[in-house]
């Protein structure tokens, strides 16, 4: 079994995920004071549960499928220096 620690992330995976939670944060801060109330900060846990915070998990599902892809046509060794010197794709 494997289990994640913060100590396997790179820098810009960190950077990254650290971002992410930044934007969930802000969809799940409906009244926008900055600070989650006991809804909004379930919303933040639990975003598959409240329509409009979906977006945020489809955005990460597309990342993490597109990193899986790219990872494997690197091992094949299928134009991944192009790929990676010319980040094809950009995701916020």
């Amino acid at each position: 079994m494997f289990v994640h620690t913060d100590a396997d992330l790179g820098e810009e995976d960190e950077a990254a995920e650290i971002a992410h939670d930044e934007q969930r944060w802000k969809l799940a801060d409906t009244d926008g004071d900055s600070k989650l109330n006991k809804e909004e900060f379930s919303n933040f846990l639990h975003p598959e549960d409240v329509p409009h915070m979906r977006d945020s998990l489809i955005q990460v599902f597309v990342k993490d499928s597109w990193n899986v892809s790219a990872q494997f046509l690197c091992r094949l060794n299928i134009r991944c220096n192009y790929l990676v010197e010319n980040a094809v794709f950009h995701f916020a």
